[in-house]
């Protein structure tokens, strides 16, 4: 496999690299076949050849980097002592209860409901980015996760849009999980 890398960084020789790889490495023989077949460039083509379960792990991985990265911009932006002005919260639901969107059950909080001490930070939510969420309405805002992905030579259409390869609905995740029913206990060692 190293030299495999080597060969494609050192002298492009895709077609060598190729067969450098082994048998078990099926996502990296269908890039490579594509390239070898479509153009060095051809990018995306190459990534549709890679079988669809791997395609969409890879795709709710890179969901959950930018979820991991928003996390952080929030957290060092307004700290993860209570929530803010237009942080997410998800509210309750009902038994039975049918609802059309995960967008209906999403509250943006206020400047009412922070003051009044009903939301935790606990209770804050993040999306990950898809087309069925909304986005914090402050600074780490969809102008932020959009901005973000576009960094990495990616489209933002694509992800945040119904149908096609790339589409994702999204969904939400507690920033901070207070734990529950648990226990502990110190152990020390003299070794």
């Amino acid at each position: 496999v190293a030299e495999a890398k080597r060969l494609i960084l050192n002298s492009g020789d895709l077609k060598e690299a190729l067969k450098l790889l082994p048998f078990y490495m099926t996502a990296e023989q269908a890039i490579l076949k594509s390239m070898i077949e479509n153009g060095p460039k051809a990018y995306e083509q190459a990534f549709k050849q890679v079988p669809h379960s791997l395609r969409t792990l890879y795709t709710h991985s890179y969901q959950s980097y930018v979820w991991n990265s928003m996390v952080s911009k929030r957290i060092s932006m307004y700290g993860s002592e209570k929530p803010v002005i237009g942080d997410l919260v998800l509210l309750p639901q009902s038994d039975g209860e049918h609802r059309t969107s995960k967008n209906s059950r999403v509250k943006v909080l206020n400047e009412s409901d922070v003051a009044s001490g009903k939301w935790t930070i606990h209770d804050v939510v993040m999306p990950q980015p898809g087309y069925d969420v909304k986005y914090p309405q402050h600074n780490i805002g969809n102008a932020v996760y959009k901005a973000f992905v576009e960094a990495d030579s990616l489209s933002w259409n694509a992800l945040c849009k119904k149908k096609g390869d790339y589409a994702l609905p999204g969904g939400y995740r507690a920033i901070l999980v207070l734990p529950t029913n648990m226990s502990y206990k110190w152990i020390t060692y003299s070794d």
